[in-house]
């Protein structure tokens, strides 16, 4: 889809006022040179008119593409290529090229210049900026200028050619968690195993394969169906872990990754990219202004890539307390399983209305960002009162607290976990 913009040049209404000018002093006064002025810059029009309607009928014939990635993390340098065509039987000349980058923090246009194309040429032109901050970023039109041969008139095609890029959050390393709640019932995306013990339970019956262990033949089906019959079990002892925050609008967002919002946005995409990783099913239940429910699927990468690209749009628009959404959502929350629970210390007397999650065997683990120093500079000493303080409280609630502050090494957290 394009359209058409015919725009006209400061310098094209300064040749038409001179124009005027040396007509009039022709007709009144009959001066030569007056004449000669106008006739001059009246065939100058009528050459960048002519040329440029050349153009514009060629424009028809230029087809363009934009070739870029879908996927980034931030930091990144992303890298787009434009492919522009002629398509047209004839050679076409002087095309300006404007792309347009919705990630760019200052000049978001880039603009490039095709002197010459011929029939059938296509023109590859590469450019490439960094994104520093997670999103979804949509790259619409792309705007095609032709002038003529003198350039007091253009014409402006826009081409509308959508592409979608997730910036995803960037992730630290984490060596270790604490431990973990072990589950009974399978979720999608367990698969079944050849070997049995205490945490395997009978899943059903099979043919025989070469290998297979001949304790575990089922002779009872075997008489029946004169072959050879194994039984099979599935792995029902697995670790299952939920994520849960709310972003609320009252915490301080601003175009930094050093806000509140990033942090837990960053501890979160880490988080499940670990547990994707180690084969632990994860969960999440979020509230950013719309209800965000995530159950762990048999999708494998595909999961992790729904997660992130959440994650990469979240914003901190929620009209809801973490108590509240708790009391709303707390019962979508698996038996026997670990609730990571990121939140601030302000929301500390929310957490102990839920301690009786516990009774579903949930253990709750509490992720707590301490608020103040994000707004201000506190000293060393000051911050690590405050974190013994926070985690002191959750203690004595019976809920094992990670308490972080502005400038803390993520990757740091769970090193003493056991």
């Amino acid at each position: 889809m394009f359209h058409f913009k015919l725009k006209v040049t400061s310098s094209l209404i300064f040749i038409l006022f001179a124009q005027l000018i040396s007509f009039l002093i022709w007709v009144e006064m009959g001066f030569y040179f007056s004449c000669v002025v106008f006739l001059t810059f009246s065939v100058l029009c009528l050459l960048d008119i002519v040329t440029l309607l050349i153009n514009f009928l060629m424009l028809k014939k230029i087809e363009i593409k934009r070739d870029v990635h879908d996927k980034f993390i931030e930091g990144d340098s992303i890298d787009l290529k434009l492919l522009i065509k002629n398509k047209g039987g004839f050679p076409f000349a002087n095309v300006e090229i404007h792309d347009y980058l919705p990630w760019a923090e200052n000049d978001s246009k880039v603009v490039f210049f095709a002197e010459w194309l011929r029939k059938g040429d296509t023109l590859v032109r590469e450019h490439s900026s960094t994104c520093m901050y997670r999103g979804k970023y949509t790259l619409n039109r792309i705007n095609l200028i032709v002038r003529g041969i003198v350039g007091f008139v253009f014409i402006e095609k826009a081409v509308d050619i959508n592409n979608v890029v997730y910036v995803y959050p960037e992730t630290f390393f984490i060596a270790r968690i604490p431990p973990l709640v072990k589950g009974y019932l399978p979720w999608f995306g367990l698969d079944t195993i050849s070997s049995g013990g205490d945490d395997d339970e009978f899943f059903g019956l099979r043919e025989y394969k070469k290998g297979d262990s001949l304790k575990r033949i089922h002779w009872f089906s075997v008489a029946r169906k004169n072959r050879l019959v194994v039984k099979e079990f599935q792995k029902c002892a697995f670790y299952q872990a939920s994520l849960v925050f709310v972003l609320h609008k009252s915490y301080k967002q601003d175009k930094s990754r050093d806000n509140i919002v990033e942090y837990i946005i960053k501890m979160a995409a880490s988080l499940t990219r670990y547990f994707i990783q180690n084969n632990i099913c994860v969960e999440l239940l979020a509230h950013t202004g719309k209800l965000a429910i995530f159950y762990p699927s048999n999708k494998g990468g595909e999961y992790m890539d729904e997660l992130f690209k959440f994650y990469s749009e979240a914003q901190a628009e929620s009209r809801l307390t973490l108590k509240d959404f708790l009391s709303e959502y707390y019962n979508l929350l698996p038996y026997r399983s670990t609730v990571f629970v990121l939140m601030t210390e302000k929301e500390i007397d929310d957490i102990a209305g839920f301690l009786h999650l516990k009774d579903k065997d949930i253990e709750i683990i509490a992720i707590v960002f301490l608020t103040y120093s994000f707004y201000y500079n506190l000293e060393g000493h000051e911050n690590l009162t405050l974190k013994e303080r926070v985690a002191s409280k959750l203690s004595a609630l019976g809920v094992r607290a990670f308490v972080c502050v502005r400038g803390d090494n993520l990757g740091n957290l769970f090193l003493s976990a056991r």
